[in-house]
């Protein structure tokens, strides 16, 4: 089991943490990661989040964590709390662990193109009691997966057709309504900037 622990930062860390023989010189700063191997061989990585509680900011912090270091997580990953300062940012961690996942150049290589481009797997969980937060920034991460793909295609698979049954089909699959307009139709609406850019 990988246990991923974020925390942020503090002078009085090695009080805290159980490994602080360890960890002694580990703080939480942004990016700074600790490990600990225990008896059993579980790791536990400690992922700092430095000082500031911006959600976005958390996302990058543990999707850069988890991105370099996707092929060695292959067993089963637990994120869980530090403390109950971590614990309402439980939701971006997770969103940042599946966006971790996301390779760079879809379709700009044979060797790419999977079926399943945007799968973000499911060997990701949370401590108990925090399931909600797994399942939105699962969702949260996919539906930016989704868009990421369209803006690193190449230019000749994001064409307007392509791209319009690309929304009708995830309006079908999401549950909402699309409605697409063709250039007569923006016409009358007056949106000339639009068709001034094809």
């Amino acid at each position: 089991m990988n246990y991923i622990i974020p925390v942020f930062e503090s002078e009085n860390l090695s009080t805290t943490i159980p490994q602080s023989a360890y960890l002694d010189t580990f703080s939480g700063k942004k990016k700074e990661t600790a490990l600990f191997v225990d008896t059993d061989g579980n790791k536990h990585f400690y992922l700092g989040l430095g000082k500031e509680h911006g959600r976005s900011g958390i996302i990058t912090t543990a999707r850069s964590f988890f991105f370099p270091n996707k092929a060695t997580l292959k067993r089963d990953i637990l994120i869980k709390s530090f403390s109950d300062t971590e614990k309402p940012y439980l939701r971006e961690i997770c969103q940042g662990a599946f966006l971790g996942k996301y390779e760079i150049g879809y379709l700009k290589n044979k060797d790419e193109v999977k079926s399943d481009w945007y799968s973000s797997g499911s060997n990701i969980n949370v401590e108990s009691g925090n399931e909600e937060d797994l399942k939105v920034g699962h969702q949260l991460a996919d539906t930016q997966m989704r868009i990421m793909k369209w803006g690193d295609a190449p230019a000749n698979y994001k064409t307007p057709q392509m791209l319009s049954q690309w929304l009708v089909e995830s309006g079908k699959e999401s549950g909402f309504e699309v409605e697409l307009f063709d250039a007569k139709a923006c016409e009358e609406m007056g949106m000339h900037a639009l068709l001034a850019v094809g």
